[in-house]
């Protein structure tokens, strides 16, 4: 399953408001390590006679407290790092950040997996006090990480924040960073100490208490992600997926919580923004380009190990997380259908032994299955066949016209969010996909 809200909430965490994000590392690259080169020379604004200037913010400014920030990343400094972002005085929220900012550097640092940095909002313009007294903006704190074979670029976490330069010889200081954005937050590196198991296929991420049911499942995730990799396009860079094994006191709050409080498992999307793109003040995700949109972040939940489903769970989330490499625009059915279908394809008769009912439940499904249908498909669902009817269409295509062809189907729905478009793109509409498998279950 995916997590809905996700839909909403990462929308919002990149709309960054009314500030550019600079992106200023030491290496004066991309986070990939690629050099970032401008393709038009940059409009530094009007020439200001230093009598004139004021107390203005600056990118020397800005490049300094990057560069703060990113020393006590590194060092794995908890007190430097509350202090840069204004996170000294200890309030109940102060008391959370720290907690979980506690939580996350031991863990960085003790499973070497997940790399990160921090990039800086830059005001639009020159912020700027002209009588040189102190200067105050609103703009944003990113920290952007990667774990290290999962994610082909950053994923970006955004948080507001009040910025302040006393003078125009003063530093450029945080003030105060907002609450941990919603959809980001806690992720499982935040709430616990955690352990790190790395497989073929697979990061796992899971508290050392659940250690052993960790160890007697790995061949089980293992070979469930694969399941995935055999029939699903490979994002660049992404060798493994990410999943973490929640328990009951997490399991509906890890990246912001879930609506799907019965699934065994749920994929959390994350778009890309490209660092390029950033650099230059844009908070577009990457499209267009031939390089992945989006990732997703898994969580396991305990029922997976109690009906003995760790396999199948594992395979049907890494769709997911794979499937978002072309966007995240498709339909449910198509979402929630082709994880099935690639789930399904372990056991030859599964799709044999439901063919029956699900013919009879497919013209029901057809009617209800609008593309703007979302919750809907996880609510109304009378006969609780909506996964094996999206499923249904898919295997009606590889038996056809073969499994290039779901992919074809399953990427062009994922990067598009116009009807016409896919129609156009694909010779057929979403309601002539579902007439002709109607047509092919009853025969």
């Amino acid at each position: 399953m995916t997590d809905q809200e996700t839909v909403h909430v990462h929308r919002r965490t990149l709309l960054m408001g009314s500030a550019g994000l600079m992106f200023l590392s030491a290496c004066g690259g991309g986070s990939d390590g690629t050099k970032i080169v401008p393709t038009a020379k940059q409009d530094d604004g009007p020439v200001i006679n230093e009598q004139d200037a004021g107390n203005a913010v600056t990118p020397k400014d800005v490049a300094v407290l990057v560069a703060a920030l990113n020393a006590a990343f590194e060092g794995r400094d908890l007190d430097r790092l509350l202090e840069l972002v204004g996170a000294t005085t200890v309030t109940p929220g102060d008391k959370d950040l720290r907690e979980r900012w506690a939580y996350r550097l031991d863990n960085f640092e003790r499973n070497d997996i997940v790399s990160g940095e921090f990039f800086v909002g830059l005001p639009e313009g020159r912020a700027r006090n002209s009588s040189g007294g102190p200067l105050e903006y609103r703009s944003n704190v990113v920290f952007g990480h990667r774990i290290r074979d999962c994610d082909s670029r950053d994923v970006v976490e955004v948080f507001d924040a009040t910025f302040v330069k006393d003078s125009a010889t003063a530093p450029l200081v945080i003030d105060r960073v907002s609450e941990t954005p919603e959809g980001f937050a806690p992720a499982i590196w935040d709430v616990a100490k955690v352990d790190i198991a790395v497989t073929d296929h697979a990061v796992l991420a899971f508290r050392s208490q659940d250690r052993d049911v960790v160890r007697r499942s790995v061949t089980e995730f293992d070979a469930g992600v694969a399941r995935a990799f055999d029939l699903m396009p490979r994002p660049a860079g992404v060798e493994k997926v990410f999943i973490a094994v929640a328990w009951d006191e997490v399991r509906d709050t890890l990246w912001g919580g879930s609506n799907l409080i019965e699934a065994q498992g749920v994929a959390y999307s994350h778009l890309y923004v490209d660092p390029a793109e950033l650099a230059q003040g844009q908070t577009v995700a990457v499209v267009g380009d031939g390089q992945p949109v989006a990732t997703a972040r898994i969580a396991v939940n305990p029922s997976a190990f109690e009906s003995g489903s760790v396999g199948d769970v594992a395979c049907h989330e890494a769709v997911h997380a794979l499937a978002n490499q072309w966007g995240r625009d498709a339909p449910r059915w198509v979402v929630e259908g082709l994880a099935r279908w690639v789930e399904n394809q372990a056991d030859a008769g599964a799709f044999q032994q439901q063919r029956d009912a699900i013919a009879r439940s497919f013209p029901g499904f057809r009617r209800r299955m609008p593309r703007s249908a979302v919750e809907e498909f996880y609510t109304d669902d009378p006969d609780g066949l909506n996964y094996e009817c999206g499923a249904a269409v898919f295997e009606h295509l590889a038996r056809t016209e073969g499994r290039e062809r779901v992919i074809e189907v399953a990427s062009t729905f994922y990067g598009n969010d116009d009807a016409d478009t896919v129609a156009s793109v694909l010779g057929v509409d979403e309601d002539g996909l579902f007439a002709a498998t109607q047509k092919w279950l009853r025969a």
